[in-house]
């Protein structure tokens, strides 16, 4: 009996550590490909951390920043070698994506468009001082610079300057992002579902 119960334990702690390198994986893969995509295609928006969302869902913070370094290492390598200045950002979206879904803030359209808004101004925060005083004020994004000047050219500071523009652009790619994990959340298979159900803040957003 002792020794039945010694295996299931085992099995149990193997399937949580495939389950955590899978996801982790997934999540990361999401967040180059998709953000890759968004690039070449010369979009107004990053869309690059929805891995980094929908991983702080399913399995918590801590997975969900290891998606948000993980891809942030990978875009390094393989398209934006300045990526890695911008990796707090990743890690800030993490927690704070983290403890909404903890709080249900995915359960409906409203708080979910509401989260994506707060992440948004977040990320912005974030990111706004990297461009600054590490590039001078040029932003990584072609949408982001055409604001900035433009905000440039009615007085305002290099700074806020900056940081108008990328809430802007964070903000509708941050609803954007929400509005999709919400999406995918409620799409999710039965079997699926239930693999995530008791690791991270998915049972605390399904819609009832």
């Amino acid at each position: 009996m002792i020794f039945s119960m010694t295996i299931d334990q085992e099995d149990n702690r193997r399937e949580k550590k495939v389950l955590f390198m899978a996801a982790i994986s997934v999540g990361a893969l999401m967040n180059l490909s998709i953000g890759t995509l968004m690039v070449y295609l010369k979009l107004p928006i990053y869309i690059n951390a929805l891995g980094t969302l929908l991983i702080a869902i399913l399995l918590g913070i801590r997975s969900s920043i290891c998606v948000g370094v993980l891809s942030t290492l990978l875009t390094a390598l393989l398209v934006y070698p300045l990526e890695p200045y911008y990796v707090g950002t990743q890690i800030t979206l993490s927690i704070v994506t983290g403890l909404m879904a903890r709080n249900g803030f995915f359960r409906s359209i409203s708080r979910t468009i509401l989260t994506g808004i707060l992440l948004g101004i977040i990320a912005a925060i974030a990111s706004a001082p990297v461009t600054v005083y590490l590039f001078g004020g040029v932003p990584d994004f072609c949408c982001v610079s055409a604001i900035t000047l433009f905000l440039l050219s009615k007085g305002y500071s290099l700074f806020l300057s900056v940081l108008g523009s990328y809430i802007v652009v964070e903000t509708a790619d941050k609803v954007l992002l929400c509005l999709f994990v919400l999406w995918l959340i409620r799409g999710f298979p039965q079997a699926l579902r239930h693999q995530f159900v008791e690791r991270g803040y998915l049972l605390r957003n399904l819609h009832n």
